[in-house]
């Protein structure tokens, strides 16, 4: 088996779902803080706030569940699978809380969301050892508690939100990740959970992508509209913290509407994946390079964010985040035809390829997941392609990162 085949079974849909997840976590990064909804323009561009963040937090659930499949007591070699998986979270774990802190370091106005998701992947091994029943009786209390605890401990500002600036400060930051950040796991826990559920689903089955699509759209439209009924009907529903709806605003009907978001988004993601897989393969390209997009465009605000940010209108910010977002789905595309991961990509799948003796880095031989003719000068490599777990095995996990493992956005 050579490191340069890839899988083959990947859920391209998934992919399709974190470059959406980019392009929303750009124009949120991009553009100004407080986008005029008065126009249809800037209406459409202020729903990525807080739900592109909602939607890479749901995905990491799903690429969670994913790893623990075949691990169910009773499965063959269900123990060492199991002991696998939660290599697989701790390791993720150990990635990305340094590398989050180290991002917040950074002289940016971003809330850098990476380190929260080494207690998002904790939150999911968890969940995925529950049996389903369980794990929805779970969700459903967490959705109600958590949110409305938060709610009545901080309100629903986020001047309140804290960002611990060192990073050594061991308290402060596990208090933010926990209790008192942006992305506390008090109320975004509940995301994890419910893309453990959606990842436990046969993605691929075309009923279920639909069931997806218009679930989420109805529970989305549901919650959002209950919040505007409901605030509109008085003095006193309007003014009530409980009704809000409004990105990170942390309660019920938020966490409620903006997850239903990501779930519709998903499974039209999935159609498309499905239906179009050789047109929608750059977005695939995107999304499987995730971790590496985040990192890096962090990076090049810092250093130079006249590059990068439209603060002064939302026809300047849409401007910005379309040329940036054409400009690294060409480079996705162009590395991920010469190379089967992206570099940050790559560090996460190094433990578990490096012990079987693959070189996930280097350029491919062939990628089974590429749709497009190979260059004619290039052999063909092996059929085998790299699993989570040997071929006699449970289905694969998805991706080396699957929320699968790519950045996610902040805000």
């Amino acid at each position: 088996m050579t490191a340069t085949t890839i899988r083959r079974d990947r859920i391209l849909g998934v992919d399709i779902a974190r470059a959406v997840a980019i392009l929303g976590m750009v124009m949120v990064h991009f553009g100004p803080y407080e986008p005029d909804t008065s126009t249809t323009v800037g209406w459409i561009y202020r729903t990525s706030y807080g739900r592109a963040s909602m939607l890479f937090v749901m995905l990491a659930g799903v690429g969670v569940s994913m790893l623990f499949r075949g691990t169910e007591r009773g499965r063959p070699d269900a123990a060492r699978r199991r002991t696998l998986a939660w290599t697989k979270v701790a390791w993720r774990a150990v990635v990305f809380l340094p590398l989050g802190l180290l991002l917040q370091m950074l002289p940016t106005p971003v809330a850098v969301i990476l380190h929260y998701y080494a207690a998002y992947y904790v939150v999911g091994g968890l969940g995925a050892m529950l049996p389903t029943r369980w794990l929805v009786a779970v969700t459903a209390g967490w959705t109600v508690l958590g949110p409305s605890l938060y709610v009545a401990l901080f309100g629903t500002a986020l001047s309140v939100r804290g960002i611990t600036e060192n990073p050594l400060d061991v308290v402060g930051v596990a208090g933010d990740i926990l209790v008192t950040g942006f992305y506390p796991v008090l109320t975004w826990g509940p995301a994890v959970l419910v893309g453990v559920l959606v990842g436990r689903a046969d993605l691929r089955d075309r009923a279920t992508q639909g069931i997806l699509l218009v679930g989420g759209a109805i529970v989305a439209t549901a919650a959002y509209g209950a919040s505007e009924l409901a605030r509109a009907t008085s003095t006193a529903a309007a003014n009530s913290p409980y009704l809000l709806a409004e990105g990170h605003s942390g309660t019920p009907l938020n966490v409620v509407g903006a997850v239903a978001v990501a779930v519709a988004v998903l499974g039209a993601s999935l159609l498309v994946g499905s239906l179009v897989p050789r047109l929608s393969w750059p977005l695939v390209a995107v999304g499987q390079m995730a971790l590496t997009v985040y990192t890096g465009h962090l990076l090049v605000l810092a250093v130079a964010p006249e590059w990068l940010e439209g603060r002064g209108s939302v026809e300047d910010a849409v401007f910005q985040v379309a040329r940036f977002f054409v400009v690294t789905t060409v480079l996705c595309t162009l590395w991920r035809w010469r190379v089967n991961r992206g570099p940050l990509e790559w560090l996460l799948a190094l433990p578990f390829e490096a012990r079987r003796g693959d070189r996930p880095l280097t350029p491919r031989v062939r990628n089974d997941s590429w749709p497009y003719p190979t260059p004619p000068h290039i052999p063909s490599a092996s059929t085998e392609s790299l699993t989570s777990v040997p071929r006699h095995s449970a289905p694969p996990t998805p991706s080396s990162t699957s929320w699968s493992g790519t950045a996610p956005p902040s805000r």
